[in-house]
This record gives C-alpha cells, structure tokens and sequence, in this order.
C-alpha cells in the first residue's frame, strides 16, 4: 500500500476547515451587513428622537418668551411696558412730587457719594424725573400712578425730615429737639452743606419751599415760617407768623400767631399738642425707644 501524500489533508480536517472559513466570512458579511444599516438608520433615528424635543421647546419657547419680553419690559415697580412702545408724555412734576422724588432719591442709599445729584442739573428748573426715578417715567402708561405710590412710599419711611446744615447751631438745636421726642421712626437728617452737590441741592430746596435751611417735613407737609401777605393777614410786613405749609408747595393751613424761629415754633406745637397731632398723623409715635436719628446723607 502506497503512503499518502504528505501535502493532501485528511477529508475530515478539510471540510472543517472550510466550513470554518465559510463561517468566518458569513459573520464578516452580518458585521458589514448590520454596520451598513445602522449607518442608514441613524438619521432617521436621529431625527424620531429630535423631533419631540424640538417641538417641546419650540412650544416652550411659544410660552416662555412672552413673559421674559414682558419681565424685560417692566418698569421696576413692576407694570408692563413694551420695549419698542413709543415714548409717553411725561408726567408734569408739581413741587410736592418733585420733593418727594428727590427725597427718595437722596435717602434710598446710604451713602452719600452714590446718590448725588449731577453737576448739569439746573437748580431753578424742575429736575428731570429720569435722574430721580426709579422706573422709566417715559414708556410707563401708569406712571402718574407711580409717583402717587412714590409720594405716599417715602413720606412713609421718613415720616420727619430734616434737611440742615451740619455746621450751623439751629440746625443742631432743631436736631436736639427732635431726638428728645424719642420718634419711632427716627427723624431723617440730611446735612445739605456737606454734600457734593451741596451748590445744586440747596437753591432746588429753596425753589421748591421758598425757604433756606434748616427745612423741616412732617408726613410730607412743609414747616415753615411766613409773612402775614402771604396768608392773608394784614399787620405789617416785618410781623410773620408761621404756618404748615401742607403737601410741600399747596394748601396752607394757617396756624396761630407765634415767634418765626423754627425752633422756637417745634416748641410751641409740642406744648399745645399740635406737634403730637403732626407726628401722630405721619405715622410717628413718641416716647417709645430712644428714637437714633437716621443720617440721610
């Protein structure tokens, strides 16, 4: 019997060799075959899966963006006005909300140096709401509103005002005076002559209240002394009486025959009772803690 040749494999060892290759390139071809797919069903995939989200937040967007737009285009006091609204008459400020504006603008920061007035304000002129305001007076359709609630806000949280001069011994007497009373809240002290804008501020004052420093406001209503013409009074010129001057710059209620010093006149109202009355009306109370003046700048 011949031997085999040693080159020719045994027929069982062949055909598993085969059916191995066969084996090995049917997967290749599955890989290819499912790569292939996946490949061509990705974008499609990709596109199922999006779109959802992206019509939820197209919707979202729908419903969101008006109130961002309508949060952007509020005044700070919180009324709706649109971005490109055209500009609104602005308001005419009348003495009483021109000093209320400028009091709350002069005590809503403590500090001095961050509420100043600019140097191109003219003192003679009403003063241009936008430096005092805190909201835009221009695209606000209810801003008379607004300077009604500002009126009413500030004369609130500074019941007594005092605007003096530091150095000046009537106004440090004034300030004696006031603190004795023991007010909850404490007065509110504006020192005008240590201010920088002290050359703008005092003549507004005095354009506004026809008056010179120390000024003293209760509930909003001027203090102040005047001339008997001014009231209706006819003795001389150079006798004056003194008066409440009511809503800074309006109606006046004339008040009994006494001496023009300001001081001497908080003396008088407080032994008649009138100043208790004053202060009562303003939402003061007297006596009740040790009443630590408020340095308004």
């Amino acid at each position: 019997m011949r031997a085999r040749s040693s080159g020719t494999l045994p027929l069982p060892v062949a055909c598993s060799h085969r059916r191995f290759q066969s084996t090995f390139l049917v997967l290749i071809a599955l890989i290819m075959l499912s790569g292939y797919i996946i490949f061509l069903s990705t974008p499609t995939l990709r596109t199922f899966h999006a779109a959802p989200g992206e019509e939820i937040a197209r919707v979202d967007t729908q419903s969101t963006v008006p109130k961002h737009r309508q949060q952007s285009g509020k005044a700070r006091h919180g009324h709706h006005v649109t971005k490109n609204s055209p500009p609104l008459p602005i308001p005419v400020l009348t003495p009483a909300l021109e000093l209320a504006a400028i009091t709350s603008f002069l005590t809503s920061i403590h500090d001095a140096h961050m509420n100043v007035l600019p140097p191109t304000v003219d003192p003679s002129k009403t003063i241009d709401p936008q430096l005092v305001l805190d909201f835009d007076i221009t695209r606000n359709p209810r801003a008379q509103e607004e300077l009604q609630s500002l009126q009413e806000n500030v004369w609130s949280r500074n019941p007594v005002v005092l605007y003096a001069k530091h150095f000046s011994p009537l106004s440090r007497a004034i300030k004696a005076a006031l603190q004795a009373l023991h007010m909850h809240p404490p007065p509110t002290f504006i020192d005008v002559d240590t201010r920088v804008d002290a050359s703008i501020l005092e003549p507004l004052l005095r354009r506004l209240t026809d008056m010179d420093l120390p000024i003293i406001l209760i509930g909003g209503q001027l203090v102040r002394p005047v001339d008997d013409e001014d009231s209706g009074d006819s003795p001389s010129s150079s006798d004056k009486h003194l008066k409440v001057l009511l809503d800074a710059g309006h109606s006046h209620a004339p008040m009994k025959k006494i001496d023009t010093s300001v001081l001497e006149y908080l003396q008088e109202l407080e032994l008649s009772g009138e100043l208790g009355e004053l202060l009562e009306n303003a939402g003061v109370h007297i006596g009740e803690g040790k009443g630590h003046k408020r340095d308004g700048h």
